[in-house]
């Protein structure tokens, strides 16, 4: 199956400006910062994130932003309350504690998924550290995932099986009905 190119992304380190990496990031969120629980220790962490390098945009064919990765090195300890408390959160001076890799946050238009996995898979492959973790709290319910760049890889390809065709002959995001 072809791909069109305009669902296409990369991966491109954050640099310039950390207040306005800022406002790139929540330009591209999905709830605005006002809903947020501790908007005061996101924005922290963000800024501290771009500080340290561990913020990336995912940028499309014609360099705008589409989507954004915050990452961390954590240590054992903040790993541990993360994978144990759904109230846990990072804070900034956590994101450079440790060795292991953690997806901090991570935001992409729905139809680009596919691509951005396999970024984050690509990624992960010219990392000492070759895992990626996550956690997420859905209903009140935790969800810890622990991916090697093999199963980002095999994740894309799921996601692929399941976007639809567009009018314009590309795979783009399903219409709300169809």
């Amino acid at each position: 199956m072809k791909l069109p190119p305009h669902n296409r992304v990369w991966l491109a380190p954050a640099g310039g400006n950390h207040f306005e990496n800022l406002g790139r990031v929540v330009a591209l969120r999905r709830k605005p910062l006002s809903v947020m629980a501790d908007s005061e220790t996101f924005v922290k962490m963000l800024i501290a994130a771009s500080r340290l390098q561990y913020l990336c945009f995912f940028v499309d064919e014609d360099g705008e932003d589409v989507g954004y990765f915050v990452f961390g090195y954590l240590s054992r300890q903040s790993e541990l309350l993360l994978v144990r408390d759904a109230s846990s959160s990072i804070d900034s001076f956590q994101l450079n504690e440790g060795t292991s890799l953690w997806m901090i946050d991570f935001s992409i238009e729905p139809h680009r998924l596919k691509f951005a996995l396999g970024e984050l898979a690509a990624m992960l492959a010219t990392q000492a550290e070759q895992r990626l973790r996550f956690r997420r709290v859905k209903n009140g319910r935790l969800i810890y995932r622990n991916y090697d760049a093999t199963k980002l890889k095999k994740l894309s390809s799921k996601f692929l099986a399941h976007t639809w065709r567009c009018h314009c002959g590309g795979i783009c995001k399903p219409e709300r009905g169809a």
